[in-house]
């Protein structure tokens, strides 16, 4: 298996894939070409290698860190107190 899930959209029900990788891991952009679908990748370590690809997205760990702090009432209650010890 290439990626953890698939997603669809509710009302044009197109599909796209999430990979995550943690630690120091890097993703290779160029690994996911072949799916034929909007990728999404996420390597907490920040590093991906590859070609750059117009139908896949990576995430940098800081918008994930700038989410968690800006909008920690969209979160469930484990990741809030997750989120005050780390402060």
């Amino acid at each position: 298996m290439t990626y953890e899930f698939e997603l669809k959209h509710r009302q044009t029900e197109k599909s796209a894939v999430v990979q995550v990788k943690s630690g120091w891991t890097p993703l290779n952009i160029d690994d996911y070409d072949k799916l034929d679908t909007d990728i999404f990748l996420f390597a907490t370590s920040g590093q991906y290698h590859g070609t750059p690809k117009p139908n896949i997205k990576t995430v940098d760990p800081d918008e994930i860190r700038k989410f968690l702090y800006e909008q920690t009432h969209l979160l469930p209650e484990k990741m809030k107190v997750w989120i005050e010890l780390t402060r």
